[in-house]
């Protein structure tokens, strides 16, 4: 396995987000109902970002491993199942 140089990691992070349902992505781990695999890279992880201050789920996350941004199109219904909207 090879590991994306950091051109390719800046080049991923400023193409526009791709649209996901994180309901329909593949989770990295059965006990974590946040965390998901890349749909990008395969071998990265999207671990949901929170906002600040509020720790609020965020809209918009990106792969730890190449960098490639996404948009949750289910995030309110995210946002629901904690209970902070």
């Amino acid at each position: 396995m090879s590991y994306p140089t950091h051109e390719e990691i800046c080049a991923n992070h400023k193409l526009e987000p791709i649209v996901v349902k994180h309901s329909e992505l593949k989770r990295a781990s059965e006990t974590s109902m946040y965390r998901s695999e890349c749909p990008s890279c395969k071998d990265g992880v999207l671990l949901v970002c929170r906002e600040q201050p509020s720790l609020r789920l965020a809209e918009e996350d990106y792969c730890i491993r190449c960098g490639r941004r996404f948009l949750y199109s289910d995030i309110n219904e995210m946002r629901n199942i904690e209970g902070i909207v």
